[in-house]
């Protein structure tokens, strides 16, 4: 097949398009609750560009329960007989590529929604510091003192707002001096030999 814009002949792709149904599994039996699933496989090939894409995804959930409150049931007493039946209703849950996914039951449209998706972060996770702007914490830097004594006070170290040593400690509790400058705590108690000797005495 020859393309009637371009006259060349298009790319050779064979694309393959498989569905698989898997087994119907029982949820629960009392009240019966059955879950069907089907997989899909997509494949695409070019032959030129040596490529090839494949994909593999749930395409079809449908799940079968009893409808809340949807039961009839019948009672013959003469004849002895009974008849009952419930009304079933199937959810359906479709998946396809496009990040679109429609849900709804069986016999109603489908409502279709789209999934988020999106190939960046929304915000950066690290935002770099803005150096145009002076930061008012630190302090300025000698060449932004403006006289020479300001700079040379800077360097050395010295603090400007000095105090007395006497207003830093007016606010101080009083300190009590001890009475006996020759106050040992081995004075209270009387040596080992002092305490045999009373005890001989006695």
């Amino acid at each position: 097949m020859i393309d009637t814009q371009s006259g060349l002949h298009p790319r050779p792709i064979t694309s393959i398009m498989r569905s698989s149904l898997d087994e119907m599994h029982c949820l629960s039996r009392k009240p019966r609750s059955y879950l069907l699933n089907s997989y899909s496989d997509f494949q695409e090939t070019d032959e030129i560009a040596r490529e090839s894409y494949e994909a593999t995804w749930l395409d079809l959930l449908m799940e079968t329960r009893p409808e809340y409150k949807r039961t009839c049931f019948e009672k013959d007493s003469v004849r002895k007989e009974s008849y009952e039946s419930k009304q079933v209703v199937h959810f359906t849950v479709r998946r396809f590529l496009n990040q679109t996914i429609q849900m709804g039951r069986e016999g109603e449209p489908l409502q279709e929604y789209h999934l988020p998706y999106r190939n960046i972060l929304p915000i950066p996770i690290f935002v770099p510091r803005d150096v145009t702007q002076p930061d008012v914490t630190r302090e300025p830097s000698p060449s932004r003192i403006k006289s020479p004594m300001d700079t040379e006070t800077s360097l050395n170290g010295l603090c400007l707002q000095k105090r007395e040593v006497s207003s830093i400690t007016e606010h101080k509790p009083m300190v009590i001096q001890p009475r006996s400058l020759d106050f040992r705590a081995s004075s209270l108690i009387s040596p080992p030999r002092d305490t045999l000797g009373i005890q001989r005495r006695e």
